[in-house]
């Protein structure tokens, strides 16, 4: 059985052990996220995968520790999208599930070569890589959105505690304005509001409107990091602008 500690989402290593439910037909105790990507397949071919893990966004929850890695071969005359209720399941009782749509119309040799490309693309890069890389962004992020004025970074900042997602405020908007701003002018997608979290949102007071969450991926880089700050950063510029001198 392979084991993914995270995939295209931040990373949680060693943290507990998954719970399952005891009816298999039953829903488990996690979460469960669905996210595209693009994986290296036969031929020079991209994989189009559908990945489902426990967890919310691009984070795998903290107390699923190490997941076990599904890949599901859905055959030649169905597709990635008939499989979502299956992958969702799964992901609720603790499972990482990739479900490509293989290139290989009726070549069944073709067809098992892409769903072990799936397997060879976490075993390339390695658990520890992954979080490596992602952690490095978000210590870029931190201290771009920290030097932006008006920007309050949320939760602590001792990177060995976090996995790579970020929450932030802008002084003077709603968290949903600046995630829309970010989507429609700049092209960069976030959560805004409570996160499913509304105690946590509750601890550091940001209820009832709630944060902009920022996540970062294996597939990320640092020109999407300085996309991301530089954004923030015109945003903030923005609304100093527009409040009159002396309020």
């Amino acid at each position: 059985m392979k084991y993914f500690a995270s995939g295209c989402a931040a990373i949680a290593l060693g943290l507990g052990t998954a719970v399952a439910a005891t009816d298999p037909a039953a829903s488990g105790v996690f979460p469960a996220t669905r996210q595209p990507m693009g994986l290296p397949g036969t031929q020079g071919t991209t994989l189009t995968t559908d990945v489902y893990f426990p967890g919310t966004d691009a984070a795998v929850s903290l107390t699923a520790g190490r997941c076990p890695v599904i890949v599901l071969g859905h055959g030649f005359s169905q597709s990635k999208e008939q499989h979502i209720n299956q992958g969702l399941h799964l992901a609720t009782r603790g499972y990482v599930v990739l479900i490509p749509n293989s290139n290989a119309a009726s070549d069944h040799s073709r067809y098992a070569d892409d769903l072990r490309k799936c397997l060879d693309w976490i075993e390339a890069r390695g658990v520890e890589s992954i979080r490596r890389h992602e952690m490095e962004l978000l210590a870029e992020m931190q201290e771009g959105l920290a030097a932006i004025e008006g920007v309050t970074i949320h939760g602590t900042r001792r990177l060995e505690q976090r996995v790579a997602t970020m929450s932030f405020t802008v002084e003077g908007y709603d968290p949903s304005d600046v995630g829309t701003i970010l989507d429609v002018d700049y092209g960069i997608l976030t959560r805004t509001g409570l996160q499913c979290a509304p105690l946590i949102h509750e601890h550091h007071g940001t209820t009832p409107r709630g944060t902009v969450r920022a996540s970062i991926g294996p597939f990320n880089t640092r020109e999407h990091i300085r996309a991301m700050v530089g954004a923030v950063s015109e945003v903030a510029a923005d609304r100093r602008a527009a409040v009159p001198v002396g309020r």
